[in-house]
């Protein structure tokens, strides 16, 4: 199966070698299955359908697996006549078509809190998430359009080792195939799910991206990292390892609301905790080395690479606090319990950089994707923001020099992720960075 398909996360149930023969499912995934479901030798046979009747189906002695969609009559225990032992039931949301979320159908209040898995940052989506999760803790239908059964011989090794990490009460997941297209770093992540809906753990697999597996391993890197570090809100990293051929991170949920899109002093307080000893040129630190190993991604774009051969010398002649960089403080990975903030999705961490790298991406995230800045808006907003805590303990030149490292730096990771310059939030970086170049001269930030 190609695993950019839109519906990959529920693979992770299966096999690594499962062959899938696919059946009567139209427009659903005839092009991502192989027909002919050749098994190969002894590669396991998973029979995907949507047929519509049950009567339809053929003789599942064959197969290890079946995944149904919206298979009237299929029950669970003709299901486990035919002997499979493993079945799960989920709502796939949006529906089909854009498969991104599957939400276990094991009863209202499993399934409402099974709504954790998806964490919309736009209002029109949050109002949609709430009226869904509403609908399912009062168990009317009318939430969800498309049933997905899967159902197996045995339970798959992924829900094994996740249910071994709680011996004392029956699991369930939640699936989510991660950002849809354009995006290329999609992962698979997993809501673990006690009895009564209540988050006992979160969990991620690499998706079809190599960097996506890059992502999940140093994630379960950072978070062990951090766990030497009690002042910082986080979660505890529960298992991390191989299940099979498959990557497995597991770790706790972070208890609180989600975060207000300004940001305030309960913000800055998480973010001066990820500060740790004297100051020390900035130079030395992995953040700035990586602007330099990264710069080939430049050679054909002269405008980005002559902008940070001159800035390279100014941030080496800074002295600034040593500081673990979160990489994507926005509001939607971030919850606030007791006046305190936390932060999860530790992906793009650094745990050697330089400060304000995680204010300016939020100030710049939630113009962009929540206010819907222009390049030029936003300029102004970063010149605005000199005379404000946490930017106002540095010279405005200091600061601006840290702006151009954040975009630098975004701007390069989006490179190395696969985009191109065409690419919308790229070309908004860059006409930012055009205006700021002309404010970082000669010796200013020395």
């Amino acid at each position: 199966m190609n695993a950019s398909a839109p519906f990959f996360s529920w693979t992770c149930l299966f096999p690594d070698d499962a062959a899938y023969q696919c059946t009567a499912l139209g427009p659903w995934a005839e092009e991502y299955c192989d027909p002919s479901g050749d098994a190969g030798g002894d590669r396991p046979r998973v029979l995907v359908t949507a047929d519509p009747c049950a009567s339809q189906l053929p003789d599942l002695a064959p197969y290890a697996g079946l995944v149904a969609l919206n298979c009237r009559g299929v029950s669970d225990g003709r299901l486990r006549v035919a002997g499979f032992s493993y079945v799960r039931r989920f709502a796939v949301l949006p529906d089909a078509s854009r498969s991104r979320w599957f939400i276990p159908l094991d009863g209202p209040a499993l399934s409402a809190g099974a709504f954790c898995i998806c964490a919309p940052f736009k209002t029109a989506a949050q109002l949609r998430h709430r009226g869904g999760r509403a609908a399912a803790r009062l168990g009317l239908p009318l939430w969800y359009r498309d049933e997905l059964c899967i159902a197996q011989r045995q339970t798959p090794p992924i829900e094994q080792a996740i249910q071994s990490l709680f011996p004392a009460r029956p699991v369930r997941l939640a699936l989510s195939s991660g950002t849809p297209p354009p995006a290329i770093n999609r992962k698979i992540s997993l809501a673990v799910l006690g009895p009564r809906g209540q988050a006992l753990a979160f969990a991620k697999l690499p998706g079809p991206c190599p960097v996506s597996a890059h992502n999940v391993r140093h994630e379960a890197e950072v978070l062990s990292h951090l766990a030497q570090q009690r002042a910082t809100r986080a979660p505890r990293l529960l298992l991390a390892g191989n299940v099979g051929t498959r990557y497995l991170a597991v770790f706790t949920p972070l208890q609180g609301r989600p975060t207000q899109p300004e940001l305030t002093n309960a913000h800055r307080r998480f973010l001066a905790g990820l500060r740790s000893g004297d100051a020390r040129p900035a130079g030395d630190t992995a953040f700035v080395r990586s602007l330099t190993e990264r710069s080939r991604l430049l050679d054909r774009r002269p405008d980005l690479l002559a902008i940070l051969r001159e800035l390279l010398p100014r941030l080496r002649a800074l002295r600034l606090p040593a500081t673990t960089i979160h990489g994507d403080f926005v509001p939607w990975n971030l919850r606030e319990y007791a006046g305190a903030i936390g932060a999860f999705d530790w992906e793009y961490a650094q745990t050697d950089g330089v400060p304000l790298i995680d204010e300016t991406h939020h100030l710049l995230a939630v113009g962009y994707l929540l206010r819907k800045w222009t390049p030029e808006h936003a300029y102004r907003r970063l010149l605005d923001v000199t005379s404000v805590a946490p930017f106002a303990e540095f010279s405005p030149a200091t600061v601006r020099a840290l702006q151009m490292a954040y975009l630098l730096d975004y701007v390069l990771r989006l490179f190395g992720e696969g985009h191109g310059d065409n690419y919308p939030r790229v070309a908004w970086c860059r006409r930012i960075l055009s205006y700021l170049a002309p404010a970082v001269q000669k010796g200013a930030a020395a």
